[in-house]
């Protein structure tokens, strides 16, 4: 059965007016949003051109600063930038399977290594232009790199095994030698970590890196984290018989200032290295003498050390 269909209403000229009048509406939106999009672009061709105007004569005064000024007058400069003596903990997050992590935002960093000198494609939200050698050249860059690492104090923590990566990587990518840059270096040494013979030998192994500073005047710090209060003489005995061969190597090696430093559990650090000195000779002494029991030893050494401990002590409040 054919059903006859109903004509279409005609739109009443209301209609027609209020549908005219969206047209119109919306191609003057869509005329404002080309100039909107023409304007934008205008605007960023010539912050692109400023941008690299302000990019060239910033190389250019680099090579004059660089010609005009002695190193030692440079170097005035960068800390200026730089932030001289700040502390740098050398850290490498790591991911669910325990491989480096590495920031792909040159604003964003998650690891010490992730390369800092990595200028954002973006000129407007480029900051401390002092950071990328298309402004300042290679050389300029390199220096301040170096700079940085001159001036700067470098935490590790042993049990991290980070050494090795850090003599050796350059986080500006300057072509900075860190191994040879570096005058101020603290290793982080926990009790806990030496408790095992399987970390005393990472921990030692690790150690030989120290001789590829190439700067014997570097400040090399042996940070031992135990408390002579909380946990009693023992542990800092063993800690420091641990470090011991890598002191002697590395003085013997020309290093001036090898020191050891015990941290406590109020935050104090004190300075122990003439405690370990004395204690050595001491051991030595000991060791020498007919002591067949070895915890007879071990008491007689910690009667020493505490001895010594407590003159240090006593002499440091006079």
């Amino acid at each position: 059965m054919n059903r006859r269909r109903l004509p279409k209403p005609r739109p009443t000229k209301h209609q027609e007016e209020i549908s005219t009048q969206a047209l119109v509406y919306r191609k003057r939106l869509e005329n404002e949003e080309r100039k909107h999009e023409a304007s934008a672009r205008w605007k960023a061709q010539r912050l692109a051109i400023v941008y690299e105007r302000s990019r060239r004569d910033c190389l250019a005064f680099c090579a004059k600063f660089h010609a005009a000024l002695p190193r030692e007058l440079r170097d005035l400069v960068y800390d200026q930038l730089i932030v001289p003596g700040k502390r740098h903990h050398v850290f490498e997050a790591r991911d669910g399977s325990g491989q480096p992590r590495i920031s792909s935002n040159p604003l964003v960093s998650v690891s010490f290594f992730d390369p800092r000198s990595r200028i954002p494609e973006q000129p407007s939200v480029r900051r401390d232009v002092w950071k990328y050698r298309e402004y300042t050249g290679e050389i300029v860059a390199k220096e301040i790199a170096e700079r940085w690492y001159h001036t700067g104090l470098f935490i590790l923590d042993v049990e991290d095994f980070l050494l090795p990566k850090f003599l050796s990587t350059d986080v500006w990518e300057h072509k900075a030698k860190p191994s040879a840059a570096i005058r101020h270096l603290r290793l982080n040494i926990h009790y806990n970590t030496i408790e095992s013979s399987q970390s005393i030998d990472d921990l030692l192994e690790s150690f030989e890196d120290l001789s590829k500073i190439e700067n014997k005047s570097t400040e090399i710090i042996f940070h031992l984290s135990c408390s002579y209060v909380s946990l009693g003489v023992k542990p800092l005995m063993n800690m420091l018989n641990l470090i011991r061969p890598t002191v002697y190597r590395l003085r013997a090696g020309g290093y001036k200032k090898v020191k050891i430093h015990q941290a406590s559990w109020h935050g104090s650090h004190k300075d122990i290295s003439r405690i370990h000195d004395v204690l050595a000779v001491r051991c030595k002494e000991v060791f020498q003498q007919e002591i067949p029991s070895l915890d007879e030893r071990t008491h007689i050494l910690a009667q020493i050390l505490g001895d010594t401990y407590f003159i240090e002590e006593s002499s440091s409040h006079a």
